[in-house]
């Protein structure tokens, strides 16, 4: 089954525009695409504890600037600090920091995330991803 296979992700609001967003217990940040930042012209600032993230193939990346991102589904409504990176797998990446913070419940089998927020119970549940299109390829 797809949700057995698949890194949760859904659409969300970013100001006025649809963001496609990632949900993954795995990676210790929050990270905003550089393309959002360009595309929205989001303000960024310079990070506060500058580092340097390292990728599986000892590739690292200077993680120097964060953004305030305003970030939309449903009944939750809230800014969250991310940090600036280059992204192909989604515009947002939630992480642990978010994770933790919202004491949010990973439902393994459904491939969704629960949480409270201001009083109401939040469900996120996945998008299923669309078929590759193999003439592109």
């Amino acid at each position: 089954e797809w949700k057995r296979t698949t890194i949760f992700h859904t659409f969300i609001h970013c100001g006025e525009r649809s963001c496609k967003l990632a949900i993954n217990n795995g990676s210790c940040m929050n990270i905003v695409s550089k393309t959002v930042i360009d595309r929205l012209n989001l303000k960024v600032k310079p990070h506060p504890k500058p580092f340097r993230v390292s990728w599986v193939n000892k590739t690292s990346l200077p993680v120097s600037k964060r953004c305030l991102v305003s970030i939309k589904m449903g009944d939750y409504d809230d800014m969250v600090y991310c940090d600036v990176l280059p992204m192909d797998v989604a515009h947002v990446l939630l992480g642990c920091p978010w994770l933790y913070d919202l004491v949010v419940f990973n439902y393994g089998r459904e491939n969704a995330f629960a949480f409270r927020y201001k009083g109401k119970n939040i469900i996120l549940n996945p998008s299923k991803p669309r078929p590759k299109d193999h003439r592109s390829q």
